[in-house]
């Protein structure tokens, strides 16, 4: 009997080579991007407390202009003292689905920076 031919090979995925673009994905014109979604408002925090459950998180009352304060949790403890959290205007990405964190629903996130001098 006559050996079966063999199979051809299967063609390499393209390499990336260094210095290159890559091509981006093609998104649809009539889509938003995730980031414009993203509903950005200052806030005023008017409340600190230790989490009960997590020694990371802080749980804070923020006005934001709204009916009323939003409970927020944050995993700055280990960064911002509760003395200099406690009064300070903070970015809050307000659009989020409401979280629950140990226990404890989360109305949004605040956004921090830092320098890198201090």
């Amino acid at each position: 009997p006559a050996a079966a031919a063999p199979a051809p090979a299967a063609k390499p995925a393209p390499k990336h080579i260094p210095g290159q673009r890559r091509a981006k994905p093609e998104v649809p014109k009539d889509e938003s991007t995730s980031m414009s979604k993203v509903n950005i408002i200052v806030g005023t925090v008017t409340e600190v407390a230790e989490h009960p459950e997590a020694d990371g998180l802080w749980m804070e009352q923020i006005d934001c202009g709204e009916e009323k304060p939003r409970t927020i949790l944050s995993g700055l403890r280990a960064h911002v003292t509760k003395e200099d959290f406690l009064g300070r205007q903070v970015v809050v990405v307000a659009n989020l689905e409401p979280r629950k964190m140990r226990g404890i629903v989360s109305e949004g996130m605040v956004l921090c920076a830092s320098d890198t001098e201090k």
